[in-house]
């Protein structure tokens, strides 16, 4: 079941308004895009090819930062011997597209590189909260703020709702912004427990697993 996005808090709608009228960058929708649906299977617009994979210097910057290296070197040492589901970069690319997926289909104008600038950066606190039990979704909007702050290319309206939906990731809340909401569905939807060997012994409720494949 899809959570709705009623709520919008303010520098989150600025933030859709704003990018909404100015579609500079690659990833953006158009309600009017599917120009090509009644072309047959297989066939297309010219402009589908591979240059439309658009590359996102902002991420390339985060993930390459000092501080994100360490937070997620140290993760990655943290859940060496995890049988259970980890949260290294298979994951946080999982969540990237999916959290992307709900921005289109939710008609949202973030620009791609904000919504997977969170979603790469929603699981940065993991590693301190196995070492000292600190909620990660709170460090991690610690984190992501500081690392950010050397970051070309966002607003500070962007780092803001960037920095707010890492710390909102967690529980799901009418009241978290748009991208908060978006992120904690991609990050649930993101496990395939229905494959899982050790599903048995998670702590996970089974009425919160991903039971079979979903769309």
């Amino acid at each position: 079941m899809k959570h709705a996005l009623p709520n919008h808090d303010v520098a989150s709608d600025v933030l859709v308004k704003r990018s909404s009228q100015a579609h500079g960058e690659s990833g953006h929708a158009s309600a009017n895009a599917d120009s090509s649906s009644n072309v047959p299977v297989g066939e297309g617009p010219e402009s589908v090819h591979r240059s439309n994979w658009a590359p996102m210097p902002e991420l390339d910057a985060i993930v390459h930062h000092p501080l994100y290296v360490a937070a997620m070197g140290a993760l990655d040492q943290a859940e060496r011997n995890r049988e259970f589901c980890r949260h290294g970069f298979d994951h946080l690319s999982d969540v990237a597209r999916l959290a992307w997926i709900e921005t289109l289909e939710h008609g949202l104008h973030f620009r791609r590189s904000v919504v997977y600038a969170a979603a790469y950066l929603h699981d940065v606190g993991k590693a301190r909260q196995y070492e000292t039990g600190d909620p990660h979704e709170v460090v991690g909007a610690q984190i992501a703020w500081q690392i950010l702050q050397d970051v070309e290319g966002f607003s500070e309206l962007e780092k803001n709702v960037i920095v707010s939906a890492v710390g909102q990731h967690r529980h799901y809340s009418d009241a978290a912004t748009p991208l908060g909401r978006i992120l904690y569905i991609a990050d649930k939807a993101s496990r395939p427990c229905w494959r899982c060997d050790a599903r048995d012994r998670c702590s996970w409720p089974e009425e919160k697993m991903n039971l079979d494949v979903r769309i």
